[in-house]
């Protein structure tokens, strides 16, 4: 501590240059310090502010496909309700069990000569391997809060 007397003393309290000098030199090092800090802070605003707009693209990129999935799979639903028979397959699917289900479909089979075997199985493999983004579908039915009627159709 005497040191700093000292020098107080023997510099700045009697040399009137070296007051100024050292006025000047704290207010520049407290300039450079504020002109950095707010450098810093520009700069790490910008990166934030590129970031997020690259994200936002992103975003908009995900959403548009997403869009485009739902409106396949809402052309797909469509046409399984405008095709009879394979709306009436699925009813059969959805309400018999799966043994049930095939003994029925070998009678539709047995019954008609021209029977195409225009199924919901086949429809759904047709999508299924149409569409790049599905692996599987599942179909089930609630009955008494327990999963019936369970089918995997498989990418082929």
């Amino acid at each position: 501590m005497p040191r700093i007397g000292t020098f107080y003393q023997n510099h700045l309290k009697r040399k009137m240059f070296n007051k100024i000098l050292f006025l000047y030199s704290i207010a520049l090092i407290i300039l450079f310090v504020t002109v950095a800090f707010l450098a810093y802070r520009y700069y790490e605003q910008r990166v934030i502010s590129e970031k997020m707009d690259e994200n936002l693209q992103m975003i908009d990129i995900v959403s548009v496909y997403m869009n485009q999935q739902v409106e396949r799979m809402q052309s797909n639903i469509q046409e399984l309700y405008t095709d009879a028979a394979v709306s009436e397959d699925l009813n059969y699917f959805l309400m018999l069990d799966y043994s049930a289900y095939l003994e029925h479909r070998l009678n539709r089979y047995y019954m008609n000569e021209n029977y195409q075997g225009k199924g919901i199985d086949t429809y759904l493999k047709l999508i299924v391997n149409e569409e790049a983004g599905i692996e599987y579908l599942i179909l089930y039915r609630l009955r008494s809060s327990m999963m019936n009627g369970r089918k995997r159709i498989n990418k082929a």
